[in-house]
Parts: structure tokens; sequence; C-alpha cells
């Protein structure tokens, strides 16, 4: 690819200098943080067609380093100790999205938009967003916890997608525990997940750490949102995240149990000054599928009726989801468009293009399509 690319080149850098002669962890330091000064901002860069971005990343993980041979991913599907470190994704800049709502990934990029990662030489999460924080127009972090059967990289390119499409200028982690990739292996990733609810809540208590943050706004897609309810729930009674400055909570396809969360969950948040936006849409195969499975109704499916409440604003993606993916509504550009508002801290009746919907139970708020 032609054209100006400084951060993927200084990851590179780093990564030929450190295979060639391994670097002390000083000098480290002071390369990583010259890469994220350098690179507060996508970075914009023209290649033979359509220009393309490259988005800089943070990511935590209690995934175990892989071993085997290049997948181009560098983390297996087995639990392990937290790191953390930075990454990069490379997505099309061209406004025109394909129908899944993700950017196109330009063909001649470094396996197919993914880059690679680069650990982190110390071993305090709040230094590295402290550092990151401190060169954002935005002084807020965004979490993001991916669902079942998402590899390391897929979970990268979701919140790659959701930085651009959402204009999001703030500091970006993505929390991927150790998911498999077979679409038999619900009852493994729901075991994985639970058991990577210590590694979620030490990842968000370092961020209370982080003096440059004014506030962590947290997201979770289908069963990643188990584990960070459940995180949500210990801080009234863990003194490690009572200093989290919480903003905003978004819930995409939330494959939780219903009754439970509207009455037990729902109300602790709202005590705690927590008002969600739950994102749902009809005819969400997987969550029908976990109805089943789960014998009850989950959060996320809409085909049981809408979940409604006064302390959450319901939102209704059916009109803009892929009819066949509707499940993975969070990556089309009108419900990533409504999350810049939501994040920007604008009410539903405020927001553009959201139609107010009527139920036996309360309001909702319908996307409406505008193409």
């Amino acid at each position: 690819m032609m054209g100006f690319y400084y951060p993927g080149g200084l990851r590179h850098l780093l990564w030929e200098r450190r295979a060639a002669d391994p670097l002390n962890r000083v000098t480290r330091l002071v390369l990583f943080s010259i890469l994220f000064l350098s690179s507060g901002l996508p970075c914009i860069t023209w290649g033979d067609s359509a220009p393309s971005v490259a988005i800089d990343l943070l990511y935590a993980t209690n995934r175990t380093p892989s071993s085997g041979p290049s997948s181009g991913d560098d983390f297996d599907a087995i639990p392990g100790a937290l790191t953390f470190g930075t990454t990069t994704v490379v997505l099309d800049a061209d406004d025109d999205r394909d129908s899944s709502g993700w950017p196109p990934v330009r063909a001649d990029t470094i396996e197919s938009g993914w880059v690679g990662v680069e650990p982190f030489p110390g071993n305090d999460l709040a230094d590295l967003v402290n550092t990151v924080a401190l060169h954002r127009e935005d002084k807020t972090a965004l979490v993001y916890v991916h669902g079942f059967m998402k590899s390391f990289p897929d979970a990268v390119r979701d919140l790659g997608s959701i930085v651009y499409g959402a204009n999001y200028r703030g500091v970006p982690i993505v929390f991927s525990w150790p998911a498999g990739t077979s679409p038999l292996g619900y009852e493994a990733d729901t075991r994985s997940l639970v058991q990577s609810i210590p590694q979620l809540s030490e990842t968000l208590a370092a961020l209370s750490k982080a003096d440059n943050l004014e506030k962590v706004h947290l997201l979770a897609h289908s069963m990643g949102n188990q584990a960070l309810l459940a995180v949500l729930m210990d801080l009234a009674t863990s003194r490690d995240l009572q200093g989290v400055r919480l903003g905003e909570l978004i819930l995409y396809a939330p494959d939780v149990d219903r009754a439970k969360f509207m009455a037990q969950t729902l109300p602790l948040l709202n005590q705690r000054d927590i008002r969600p936006t739950l994102y749902v849409a009809e005819f969400d195969v997987p969550l029908i599928s976990s109805r089943v499975v789960n014998k009850g109704p989950r959060l996320g499916d809409a085909d049981a009726g809408f979940a409604v409440a006064a302390g959450m604003d319901t939102i209704d993606v059916t009109p803009v989801a892929k009819f066949l993916d509707r499940h993975n509504h969070h990556l089309t550009r009108a419900s990533q468009a409504d999350v810049a508002q939501v994040l920007q801290g604008l009410e539903p009746a405020q927001r553009a293009n959201l139609k107010a919907r009527e139920t036996d139970s309360g309001q909702y708020w319908q996307i409406i399509k505008t193409k």
C-alpha cells in the first residue's frame, strides 16, 4: 500500500527491532509513547484507490499468547494472565459501507486489516491509558466487551468499526476474553466468560487510577453483557471499583436473562445513577436460539417483546439491520451514528433519526432508515 502510514510503520519498527535486538524496558517505553503521541487520532492514508484509515486501539486480554503457527491471531482461546498493549486495524475510509456495516477492509493491507499487537512493556494499565488520554481530544475511555464466538482479531475489527462509525476521539479499549470460534461452543464460551470476570473487573479498576480520564464508557455485545453486568453489580461493594468514573452504558443485543435483569439488575444500576441504552432487533437468530437453550427470553430478544422500563432507553434497530445478520447490528452505520450521540450525552428525544414508539409497557425508540 502506498502513502503515509506512520503509526503502523512505527509499530513495525518496534517489532523488527525487537526481533533483531530485544529492546530494554526503558527504550521500549519511550518508543511506545512516541507511537501514541504521533497517532492520537485515526491516521488517514491513501493507497492506489480509496483512502483507508488506520485505527489504533488499546487491548486488555486474559487470552494466552499464541505459540502455534501464525494464523493472523496473536492469542489462543485459552485463559491466561491479564495482559495489555496496543493494536491497529486498517479500514476503508470510503463512506459507502457494505451491508454488514463494516467498512470494507482493503485487500492490500496487512493480514486483511489486522496489523498485530505490541504488548505494553510496563505493568500498569493506568500508565498506558494516561499516556494516550493526555493527547486525545476526548478525555474518556470506551471499553468494549465482545460476545460469543469471537476471535481476538474479530473483536479488534468490531471495535475499530465502532470507533470509526461513531467518530469516537477518546481512548478505545477492547477487552477480549477467550471465546472460541465454534458455533457449538456456547457452553464452553459461557464458562470461559465467567472465569474472565475477575480480569474484566481488574481492567476497570485500573482505569479508576487513570487521572487523565474524565469518564469511562462501557459497551458490550451479546454474551459479553453477562460479564460486564456482573462487574457492575460489584460497584457498591468493591473498593477497587468505586473510583471508576462511569459514563454511558451501552448494551448491544444482550444475551442475558431478561426477567433477572428487569427485576434485579436494572434497579441496582438506576440506584447508582446508571441509565443503560439497550439496542435490540427483531429476528435476532442467536438470541432466539439462546432463549431455547436457556429456557427463557433474553434481554436483547425483541421477538419475545421489547424490553421497556422507565430507567432504560430501548432502541429498536430492526429497520437498519441486515436481515440475515440481525445479531451484529452494532456494526451498522446507523446504530454507530446513534451511539455517537449517546456518548455526547444526548437523550433519545434529542437525537437524529429516532422515532418514539409505544407498547403496553411504555415507550421505546426506533431508528428510522434514511436511505
